[in-house]
């Protein structure tokens, strides 16, 4: 098979399957074999290995544990719950897991919020659902092109009937990419979300050693 037909193949399965979107997830609470089989029915079509990477039941309990996702209301998972699931599945494509914790943190913290304002995961997600599925059509436009330019690029040269090194080409080129938005997406968490995190544990160390000084001088002046 060429690999140009393996190409359609594959953009078509990524077409029929497109990403986890927040219609398909159930309104109702789910227990935790309830939620991995929801999220194991999607990977899988994908690639079978993706949910025994991101979704076991053991993997669902460790994000909970780790601050990945609010801790689920008893042993029920709420489509809100889900909702940040299907967030850390695709934030580990790129992150550690102690970096998505500190990306998630904030958005927990708020959701845990006894104030009516907290804000919603769903909300947020729905938001990203949105643009990434406007880019995905860009992108599946933009790569018939890639291929297109590559070949016209060697033309005459003595890999023009080597498929191999076209493909080659071709996956160096997604590699770049990816590599450029792997890049900002770091840049923008060090900056939003771990330095922020340091300056308060910063100040937070500085507080306490004023507290303990003060004490230390009250103590000396008895």
């Amino acid at each position: 098979m060429r690999y140009e037909e393996f190409l359609k193949q594959q953009l078509n399965l990524i077409k029929e399957n497109g990403i986890i979107t927040v219609d398909t997830m159930p309104d109702m609470d789910l227990y935790i074999d309830q939620t991995e089989g929801f999220f194991r029915k999607f990977l899988d079509r994908i690639d079978g290995g993706l949910s025994e990477k991101y979704v076991t039941k053991s993997t669902i309990n460790n994000y909970a544990k780790k601050g990945l996702i609010a801790r689920p209301n008893g042993k029920k998972y709420t489509k809100e719950h889900l909702v940040m699931i299907a967030m850390v599945i695709y934030l580990r494509s790129i992150f550690k897991m102690e970096d998505i914790s500190k990306i998630m943190k904030p958005l927990i913290d708020s959701f845990n919020s006894a104030y009516d304002d907290s804000i919603s995961p769903e909300v947020l997600y729905n938001i990203a659902e949105g643009v990434v599925e406007k880019s995905r059509i860009e992108f599946f436009d933009g790569l018939d092109d890639s291929v297109a330019q590559i070949k016209r690029r060697i033309e005459d040269t003595d890999i023009e009937d080597d498929e191999r090194m076209e493909v080659l080409i071709l996956i160096l080129t997604l590699s770049m990419r990816a590599a450029v938005e792997k890049y900002l997406a770091n840049q923008l968490m060090k900056v939003y979300f771990e330095e922020p995190e340091k300056e308060k544990q910063e100040k937070f160390k500085i507080q306490k050693q004023t507290v303990s000084r003060d004490k230390e001088d009250g103590i000396s002046e008895l």
